[in-house]
C-alpha cells in the first residue's frame, strides 16, 4: 500500500509537470493562444446623395446671343414666380448659345425654374432680354410646369428654350418685377 506521503508527493511532482509542460505548450503559450478576432469593420456608411434640379439653357434654332451671366431661378410657386420672388437663384455656367446651371441643397418639394438674361438691368423683362423657363408656351403665354423634387434625387429639367424679348412684345407687361 502506498503511503500518504507518497501519494501526496506523486500529486505534487504530477502537478509541477503538468504545469511545466502547460505553461510552454498550452493554453498560457503565446505560440498556440487563439488569436483575438480581428475588430468589426466600421459600419458602411451611404454617401447622401445631393437633392438638387440641373439644366441647360440655349437659344432657339437660327437665333444669335450670348447667354452669359444669365440668372436662373426656383421658385415656391406660379404666384412667387409671377411677382418675380424666386428663393434661389444661381449664376448660370458658361457662355455663348448654351449655358448651364444647378441648384443644389434642396429640400425635397415643388419649384418652378425659369432662367433670365436681364440685358438692360431694368429688373424687368423688356426688349433685348432673353428669357426661358421649364414647361411650354409662348413668351404671350408662358406655360411653367411645376417639378416635384424628392430627398436624394437629382431632376433634370432638359434643355430650356431661351426667347428674345423684342420691342412691343405683350409679354413685357405680362412679368413685372417688384424688388
Amino acid at each position: 500500500m502506498i503511503s500518504i506521503r507518497t501519494r501526496i508527493a506523486r500529486s505534487i511532482v504530477v502537478a509541477l509537470i503538468a504545469a511545466s509542460t502547460f505553461a510552454t505548450t498550452g493554453c498560457m503559450s503565446q505560440s498556440t493562444a487563439p488569436a483575438a478576432p480581428p475588430p468589426p469593420p466600421p459600419p458602411q456608411r451611404d454617401t447622401p446623395r445631393p437633392t438638387q434640379i440641373v439644366g441647360t439653357a440655349s437659344l432657339l434654332p437660327g437665333a444669335y446671343g450670348e447667354l452669359g451671366n444669365c440668372v436662373a431661378n426656383l421658385y415656391n410657386s406660379f404666384e412667387d414666380w409671377n411677382r418675380y420672388r424666386p428663393f434661389k437663384s444661381v449664376r448660370v455656367t458658361g457662355s455663348g448659345p448654351q449655358v448651364a446651371f444647378a441648384f443644389g441643397n434642396l429640400v425635397p418639394g415643388t419649384y418652378y425654374v425659369d432662367v433670365w438674361k436681364d440685358t438692360d438691368n431694368s429688373a424687368r423683362w423688356s426688349a433685348g432680354d432673353f428669357v426661358g423657363w421649364y414647361g411650354n408656351g409662348s413668351l404671350g403665354s408662358p406655360g411653367l410646369t411645376p417639378l416635384q423634387v424628392r430627398e436624394g434625387e437629382t431632376v433634370n429639367v432638359g434643355d430650356l428654350s431661351m426667347y428674345l424679348i423684342v420691342a412691343n412684345a405683350q409679354v413685357v407687361q405680362s412679368h413685372r418685377v417688384d424688388r
